[in-house]
């Protein structure tokens, strides 16, 4: 009875893409799961792990039988289970996805919230909750027809609203911005006609195939049925709904922490437009940073990507592509396991500085916050500082940003200091968290500015411009840069130009 069949599950997946790719490595728990269409569906199409639970032993058995006949019995498995009594067998963070088709209106409404609740917590940090069902439409929903609370009372439906599920989805822990409830009233009356249109047609293949097992009178009653379903729906009484939402992650914080800190830069003057990014240690293996060409008012923390640290690439499930500085980033956390926090600024007086190429020496006794932490305990009263140039905040040379010469030599300039100068560019400045980086980047903003002063007064070195060479890389590095080319690092560019 449910419809749409196959297409019905396409268009579901579809919104799970994403995570499904993640193949072997995805755990999904189907939630009246029926005969397993979807399941079946999502292991054979993906290859992901699948659990299937239902109340009814019959679909469960064709189920089962199903599986060994499709050689399909390696990745899914199937239970007959009530979800509402399953809290003590299933473990906590156990499920990338939660997926459920036509199943949950027939669960009392004093019974849903700890289900949400259960699904929530059963889903990993990051996990989706993607459900298909039938809902109260929009004019029921302002003012419910009598007619149609009879029909549901005498068929035991228990419906939200598309608002009601956002609502109830929020109450259960979901973040209110990862849930999308979309009403699908259209769709899916178009989908039923499609059913009927396939049966109803005298001598059409559907209808002879349909006569071949059942009476007239059968069909005649599905057909009514689903006319039924299509006229409550262009009434407004019923809908149907596509839910979405999505588990805050483990590092969720983290991910507000760099949205608020590249906010902050904004406001500060120390960025403009989309250029700069900051980024968050996770652990030791992965960070959380700034997405590539993203301007300031559209960026909220749902967009700031999660990468490992290794690679520079984004974990699974992941949407936005990370900024082209990110292997800037990773190669500082490679390095530097006291890191916990950097941003990238463009501000005034350290770009100065750094377009003239100009390192930042404490001519001012507040530069020495920036630089490392000297080991003055040696027995001759030595430090760790081998050179003049360990005292100083060390200007990197120029190399076209994006790019892995980039990140080298500014990580090479960094050593164990707190922050760096970019020749022609900006800056790269350290914290153990992220109030600790925004602290020192304006640290560094002021003692750039007391320098700048200082030697006004003295001689002024002439900013250097970049050669031909150079801004011909930049032009094309722009090429790579965005959303638009995911799959394209300023390095690929670089070398397809030459």
């Amino acid at each position: 009875m449910s419809a749409g069949g196959l297409e019905s599950t396409v268009e579901m997946a579809r919104r799970l893409a994403p995570t499904l790719r993640k193949g072997k490595d995805c755990r999904v728990l189907d939630v009246g799961c029926g005969i397993g269409g979807a399941a079946f569906y999502f292991a054979s199409t993906y290859g992901v792990h699948v659990d299937g639970k239902d109340v009814n032993p019959i679909g469960i058995e064709m189920a089962v039988k199903s599986a060994k006949e499709k050689g399909l019995d390696h990745l899914v498995t199937f239970e007959t289970s009530d979800v509402l009594k399953a809290g003590s067998t299933i473990a906590p963070n156990t499920y990338d996805i939660i997926y459920s088709r036509d199943a949950l209106l027939h669960i009392p409404h004093e019974y849903k919230p700890a289900m949400y609740q259960a699904f929530y917590q059963w889903l990993k940090p990051n996990g989706v909750l993607c459900v298909g069902d039938y809902c109260i439409g929009e004019k029921s929903a302002q003012s419910m027809n009598p007619n149609f609370q009879a029909y549901l009372d005498q068929r035991g439906y228990h419906l939200h609203s598309a608002e009601g599920w956002k609502q109830a989805l929020q109450q259960a822990g979901f973040p209110v911005e990862q849930i999308d409830c979309q009403d699908r009233a259209l769709w899916y009356c178009k989908t039923c006609q499609r059913e009927v249109d396939e049966v109803a047609i005298p001598g059409s293949p559907g209808n002879v195939n349909f006569l071949k097992q059942f009476s007239q009178d059968k069909l005649d009653g599905l057909i009514g049925s689903y006319r039924d379903k299509i006229s409550m729906t262009l009434r407004g009484d019923r809908s149907y709904v596509i839910v979405t939402a999505q588990k805050a992650a483990v590092h969720g914080t983290l991910r507000e922490e760099v949205s608020h800190a590249y906010k902050t830069m904004s406001s500060k003057g120390w960025i403009m437009s989309c250029d700069g990014n900051a980024s968050a240690r996770v652990d030791d293996t992965t960070c959380v940073v700034t997405p590539s060409g993203v301007m300031v008012p559209d960026l909220d923390a749902s967009k700031i990507v999660w990468v490992d640290i290794d690679t520079g690439k984004s974990r699974p499930g992941e949407s936005y592509k990370p900024t082209s500085e990110v292997a800037l980033h990773t190669l500082i956390y490679q390095r530097r396991p006291d890191v916990g926090a950097i941003v990238h600024s463009h501000s005034i007086y350290a770009c100065a500085l750094a377009c003239c190429r100009i390192p930042l020496p404490p001519s001012h006794y507040a530069v020495c916050e920036l630089l490392q932490d000297f080991d003055f305990s040696s027995p001759n009263g030595g430090s760790t500082a081998k050179s003049p140039e360990a005292t100083v905040v060390r200007c990197a040379p120029y190399f076209t940003y994006g790019t892995r010469r980039l990140a080298q030599a500014t990580a090479d300039a960094l050593g164990s200091n707190k922050a760096v100068l970019m020749a022609s560019h900006g800056a790269i400045v350290t914290g153990t968290n992220m109030e600790e980086a925004l602290y020192n980047c304006e640290r560094l903003e002021r003692e750039c500015e007391i320098y700048w002063r200082s030697i006004q007064l003295s001689s002024v070195q002439v900013p250097q411009s970049l050669t031909w060479q150079e801004i011909k890389d930049l032009h094309t590095a722009d090429g790579s840069y965005g959303q638009e080319h995911p799959d394209v690092t300023a390095d690929d560019a670089l070398e397809a130009a030459k």
